[in-house]
């Protein structure tokens, strides 16, 4: 198996649709789980491929990270379908590897019901911490969860919880 550097990560998060475009999308990049940057898009923002690229030619990233991330992967796949060079050097933007938090817990915790990223975030994290922390990084009307933002701070923290406790490089994919 490859081995993978796990230093620089990146959390990202959609909503819309295939039909109806991305509507938002947001990113938390960390190092050794501090976090160093966080961006959002929103459709009035411009052309979401080119936010995408930009974003992404600003650090190196190691692996991305969202729930239920064969979402995530085909949409940005269906946005930018193929490696870009980015400088002389052929620097390329790849989309992955990926960790799924829904995957992971799916298989450290097969008996719970209820996956999706509100039922396990008011199962393992403490949300009135969160939303402090929320007050931060999401505008004041956005942090609710199918909200960008707040969905991709919800998932780092719910990674964040378990990086110490599992090895990570187990869930790459």
């Amino acid at each position: 198996m490859k081995s993978f550097n796990l230093k620089y990560g990146r959390v990202i998060d959609f909503e819309g649709s295939k039909k109806a475009g991305i509507q938002q999308a947001a990113i938390i990049d960390f190092c050794d789980f501090k976090i160093i940057s966080s961006k959002e898009y929103n459709l009035i923002d411009g052309n979401f491929r080119e936010w995408l690229i930009d974003i992404t030619r600003e650090i190196q990233i190691d692996y991305w990270v969202a729930h239920n991330a064969h979402i995530e992967k085909l949409l940005i796949t269906e946005s930018v379908p193929y490696r870009i060079s980015t400088d002389s050097q052929h620097k390329t933007i790849t989309w992955g590897p990926w960790i799924d938090t829904l995957k992971i817990h799916r298989t450290l915790y097969p008996q719970i019901e209820d996956y999706t990223l509100k039922n396990l975030a008011e199962r393992f994290l403490n949300l009135e911490k969160v939303n402090e922390i929320a007050d931060r990084f999401c505008n004041k009307n956005s942090k609710s969860f199918h909200q960008a933002m707040y969905d991709t701070l919800i998932t780092y923290k719910l990674l964040e919880r378990l990086h110490t406790k599992i090895n990570l490089r187990l869930f790459l994919d």
